[in-house]
């Protein structure tokens, strides 16, 4: 295996295991997540992965499709910054304060 593919599962376990934090805490009824593809592009001059994932999730009556984003490099690992949903609008954000400007007080995906 190498050094990408370790990377990508990675991305893919803790972007899934975010989303599915987030559906428990918010106590949205689900049956499943399911994790799509991987994009990540390197930024030599950083030193750092920005990445997306596709989260899919079955509620009930309706399969969603979440995008999660965030960074990757060797000082903090995995970091989980933004969740979009299927319109691409931004519907958490990984810092609190963030999300305080942007006025989400809750995770909704439905």
């Amino acid at each position: 295996m190498t050094y990408k593919a370790i990377v990508r599962n990675m991305i893919r376990h803790e972007s899934e295991k975010w989303v599915q934090k987030l559906l428990a805490e918010y106590n949205i009824e689900h049956k499943f997540t399911t994790v799509g593809c991987v994009e990540m592009e390197n930024d030599k001059e950083k030193d750092v992965i920005y990445w997306t994932t596709r989260i899919g999730v079955w509620v009930p009556g309706r399969y969603v499709t979440l995008e999660v984003g965030g960074t990757a490099d060797d000082l903090i690992g995995i970091c989980k910054s933004v969740i979009w949903d299927e319109k691409h609008n931004i519907i958490w954000m990984g810092a609190k304060e963030t999300r305080e400007q942007l006025g989400i007080t809750e995770f909704k995906i439905a």
